[in-house]
């Protein structure tokens, strides 16, 4: 991992707390926040309706955001996740968060449990990467670029020595959860392809981005399930949440995520390359694989749907406040849905519950399991129009 000198916190040392807060709040032209709706959402679900009790910035006021990430930023150039980017902090809070984080390891591709690591889990480090430019480009602050520079590094050391691939939180693996490698790998494809929303970066990190680019295509295509058939013929399908690094073999994540071909987590990554200008003829047949066996017709659920019915209010043991239970009831006129877990065997829905508990069906899973986590979905839909226009242009 290239050293790289951290952002001047004290640079502003002499201001006030009340000039610190004016300037954090003057707007300028809007920086959308979605990239963080994960993180946001997680740091704030312990509040009825996610509405938290502390002052947020809007989204015009992206200077008070990046100086949120420049104070949060761990001492190896990435963040923990879940942070309220929109969050108005004080700077003693800022200051006391930062000071708490300064003995993290800084190899990234390892999994750390004391919560306080650097992780590309829940759409993080990448994202913060792309706020930081786009913040540059008007307000021209040396102190963003560095800290973007800064986490970029931290992204390539995060690489996976053998696999190629890059470790979420939860699990010790390459992780397509959370966008962890789609994510990723988008980002360092724009900087290799030299988009000018990078280019303070330098004409180095251009190939930098590049090999580490190159290298987590081979792992997406190593990683690639086959399911053996009756015939003796292997069927090449999509992808696990989860992929041991050193047999690249599917596993489990969390407790509630046995291994199985993902819909979800295969519909984000293949979309991701699709938008590869100059696929490579493996890399063609990994997408058009994936997205025929996603788009199979007898992986469809059809004539059933997810309702909501209304409980009283309560936090579950996650600390997720909910006031309705999930249920799957039949449905004729519902719109197809998909599983987002299939067994590697069987290509059957998987519903497993906390404790890897494998159920019979979605109702059979705890009332906390079927509110908190997205078993079914309409992700699928998503690939039709774009791999239809993939095709035509790369597999005529």
């Amino acid at each position: 991992m290239v050293a790289c000198t951290p952002p001047d916190l004290d640079s502003r040392k002499n201001e006030t707390n009340d000039e610190w807060r004016a300037r954090n709040e003057v707007a300028y032209e809007p920086i959308s926040l979605r990239p963080f709706d994960d993180a946001i959402n997680h740091a704030r679900k312990e509040y009825k309706n996610h509405v938290p009790p502390y002052p947020l910035y809007d989204e015009s006021q992206i200077v008070g955001i990046a100086e949120n990430m420049l104070w949060l930023q761990n001492p190896d150039g990435g963040w923990k996740k879940n942070y309220d980017w929109a969050r108005k902090y004080v700077r003693n809070e800022l200051t006391g968060q930062h000071k708490s984080l300064q003995r993290v390891p800084p190899l990234g591709y390892e999994l750390k449990t004391n919560g306080q690591q650097s992780t590309l889990d829940n759409r993080n480090v990448y994202a913060q990467i792309t706020y930081l430019a786009q913040v540059y480009r008007q307000v021209p602050d040396p102190r963003y670029k560095a800290a973007a520079a800064r986490a970029f590094d931290w992204i390539l050391g995060a690489q996976h020595p053998v696999s190629g691939g890059w470790t979420g939180a939860d699990v010790y693996g390459v992780t397509y959860n959370d966008d962890v490698m789609s994510g990723t790998m988008a980002t360092l494809r724009a900087i290799a392809d030299g988009d000018p929303l990078y280019a303070f970066l330098g004409r180095k990190a251009r190939k930098r981005a590049r090999a580490a680019y190159d290298r987590a295509i081979q792992c997406v295509i190593n990683t690639q399930i086959r399911i053996p058939q009756a015939d003796g013929t292997e069927l090449l399908t999509a992808w696990c949440q989860q992929h041991d690094h050193e047999t690249l073999q599917p596993m489990w994540a969390r407790d509630f995520e046995p291994p199985s071909v993902t819909t979800s987590e295969s519909v984000e990554l293949v979309l991701m390359l699709m938008e590869d200008p100059k696929p490579s003829d493996a890399l063609k047949r990994s997408i058009a694989a994936a997205c025929d066996w996603l788009l199979r017709d007898d992986i469809v659920i059809r004539g059933k749907k997810i309702v909501r019915e209304r409980r009283e209010g309560e936090v579950s043991s996650a600390g997720q406040y909910t006031d309705y239970e999930q249920v799957m009831v039949d449905d004729p006129a519902a719109p197809d849905l998909w599983a987002r877990m299939y067994d590697v065997q069987t290509m059957r829905p998987v519903w497993c519950d906390r404790g890897r508990k494998i159920c019979a069906e979605f109702n059979d899973m705890s009332k906390e399991r079927r509110n908190g986590y997205a078993y079914t979905g309409t992700w699928v839909k998503n690939i039709r129009e774009p791999y239809s226009a993939w095709k035509a242009r790369f597999m005529p």
